[in-house]
């Protein structure tokens, strides 16, 4: 304790001691911001956009999608089976289906859950240029599913990543981190790998520790030929299961191991786009809890048994071409498209108590997608957008249907320094083939619907200061829950969402970033009434000290049954990196260095009585000291 003391002060003090010394500007620095990749991708037709650019990524020490997730409207939550899961809703596996990741514009996806977040979630992030996230699709051309929440990260280029690299980082808890990496320009390709151990304090369970420990290994690969665009991604990660699918979460034994494999390729002609991808998985779990997992029905209700063993393992296969066009007429830019998307899933392995069973759930998915986005330019300064995105869902177990989006926006620049904006979006997304046969028996569920207002007001002071208001209204039409009885059902009440998202952002020195972020959320309808965030992020450079200061605050007012009750936590995490030639950098890096970070709850039922329900709180974040060292050769 009292060497983690020691470090925890020395980085405040050299966080002090150089913070109001960033007066020197230097040409490189200058140039470098112009190289800034992530200024050519931005859209302000994002409604809510986060840009984390290469220089904070790197000054910040950011090793995991935690580090960048924990400070934007998305924010960092796993499920109770310890894989990352934003919109997490306690007892279900995995309920952010209505986020979509991507790299380089290509969707890592599975058949099972609907998107791939939650392999991406302890990968090292060496291989990332800059990040952007979006809160509603900024156009219908960028995914074949509907979408909520898009995460696009960007692989870095050979034309600016030249040459070789290998990182290492050492931190608490044994967690370690190991990557090289290797670009050649004139060859046109980049590749990354990359080995994690991501350790975690456990958690005590009634004297029983359960871990979420993750160790992964990741390979990147992209190679661009004139107008084409070549990508292949693998992840093999064995994660520790938390609480998995025990109703207690006392596991004694358990695993979840999964292999991902992502080739794409992207081709532009002319205006035309070509998109095709395929995406396998194989995943093998394993639970064990002597005292009973879960209780099954046998014979007639109300006769139990308890299930003390399950094992699966099963693939999935996705299949997916896109095609898209874009057309110019007078004041007018339209974009079109078409994609079809199969899936393939299946269990060849599924046991309770040793007993094989059939898997008699979702095995094959057809989606079909056509979309239309027109922007009229109504004035010099005045862009209106109309969208319109139709899927057909066709499925061999639960009855086919159809989604609809659409949208209406409105952006207006009275001059150069304001931006207004308004939009009406429609979103409807499916519910995860995995979900409607479960263990629990099946599960009648309803594609998610939301209907969205946003208004967005952001002023840009110079060209080195801005500030950005949103406001935002929602509402959610059946949300995905869980009963006493391990079964799913569509809620059947409407959840209200109201935010107020306010950023002032300050870039100084060329490639220094000042950020306050306030967030408030209420909602209507569950547990969570309300919730405030306040979110600092400081990066800046000093000779050749790179420096951050990061601080999240949360408040969340919970109502139960008309009772409320508060919780507070603030997460405190400073770094600095040496920068010991242009070879050659050191890093050392404290998170939660108080202790004092926000606590999840997560809820537990004892002895398989709904009516013994407790409630076990974890820090997401750790407390963590973690040193890391670079080489470029």
């Amino acid at each position: 304790m009292k060497k983690m003391q020691v470090v925890v002060l020395l980085l405040i003090l050299l966080n002090i001691v150089f913070a109001a010394n960033n007066s020197i500007k230097t040409l490189l620095n200058e140039i470098e911001k112009k190289e800034d990749l992530s200024q050519q991708t931005k859209q302000e037709s994002a409604g809510i956009s986060y840009v984390i650019t290469r220089y904070q990524l790197d000054m910040m020490q950011a090793r995991y999608l935690r580090d960048i997730l924990k400070n934007t409207v998305v924010g960092y939550e796993i499920s109770r089976y310890g894989v990352l899961d934003p919109w997490s809703a306690n007892n279900l596996p995995y309920a952010s289906s209505g986020v979509r990741v991507f790299i380089d514009n290509q969707e890592i996806t599975t058949a099972k859950y609907d998107n791939g977040l939650f392999l991406l979630g302890n990968i090292n992030l060496s291989f990332v240029d800059h990040i952007e996230i979006y809160y509603l699709s900024p156009s219908y051309k960028i995914t074949t599913e509907p979408a909520y929440v898009i995460i696009k990260l960007y692989s870095k280029q050979p034309r600016r990543d030249e040459g070789k690299k290998v990182s290492f980082s050492y931190g608490t808890y044994g967690s370690n981190s190991q990557s090289f990496e290797m670009a050649d320009n004139k060859k046109n390709y980049y590749i990354n790998f990359s080995h994690s151990e991501v350790n975690h304090k456990l958690v005590d369970l009634d004297g029983v520790n359960v871990s979420r420990d993750n160790k992964n290994y990741h390979f990147l690969w992209t190679y661009k030929n004139n107008n084409t665009n070549y990508l292949l991604n693998a992840i093999y990660q064995n994660q520790d299961p938390f609480m998995g699918i025990s109703m207690d979460g006392e596991l004694d034994e358990g695993y979840q191991k999964y292999k991902e494999v992502h080739f794409g390729i992207e081709h532009k002609l002319n205006t035309l786009n070509f998109k095709y991808t395929i995406d396998y998985m194989v995943d093998d779990i394993y639970y064990y809890e002597n005292s009973g997992l879960f209780l099954q029905k046998i014979d007639t209700y109300p006769y139990f048994t308890p299930v003390q063993k399950v094992y699966v393992k099963g693939y999935d296969l996705v299949n997916t071409l896109k095609i898209s066009n874009e057309k110019s007429l007078n004041k007018q830019r339209i974009i079109y498209g078409a994609s079809f998307r199969n899936k393939s899933m299946d269990y060849y392995n599924l046991y309770v108590n040793d007993s094989a069973i059939d898997y008699n759930g979702i095995k094959k998915q057809n989606i079909i997608n056509l979309f239309i986005e027109d922007n009229i330019q109504i004035k010099r300064n005045h862009i209106v957008t109309f969208g319109y995105e139709f899927s057909r869902y066709f499925n061999d177990v639960v009855n086919d249907y159809n989604l609809h989006q659409y949208k209406i926006v409105s952006t207006y620049l009275p001059n150069s320094k304001n931006i207004i904006k308004l939009s009406f979006h429609h979103i409807e997304y499916t519910v995860p083939p995995y979900l409607y046969k479960t263990l629990f028996g099946a599960n009648v569920l309803k594609p998610q619907k939301n209907d969205v207002v946003i208004g967005k007001y952001k002023k840009i002071f110079d060209d080195e200061s801005d500030i950005q208001l949103v406001g935002f209204y929602g509402i959610n039409k059946n949300f995905p829950i869980a009963k006493t009885d391990g079964s799913l059902s569509s809620y059947d009440k409407n959840i209200y969402v109201k935010m107020i998202d306010l950023k002032f952002h300050k870039n100084y020195d060329e490639i220094n970033d000042f950020i306050i972020n306030y967030i408030y959320l209420k909602l209507e309808n569950i547990n969570l009434n309300r919730s405030h965030r306040v979110i600092l992020l400081n990066t800046h450079r000093y000779k050749r000290f790179d420096f951050f200061e990061n601080i999240v605050y949360q408040n969340n007012e919970y109502k139960v049954d008309g009772e409320k009750n508060k919780k507070s936590g603030i997460d405190v995490s400073l770094g600095v990196k040496y920068n010991y030639s242009r070879n050659l950098t050191f890093s050392l890096k404290g998170e939660n260095i108080f202790n004092n970070a926000y606590e999840n709850s997560f809820y537990r039922i004892i002895n398989f009585d709904p009516n013994n329900l407790q409630t076990t709180n974890v820090q997401l974040i750790d407390r963590k000291i973690t040193i890391g060292m670079e080489y470029w050769f």
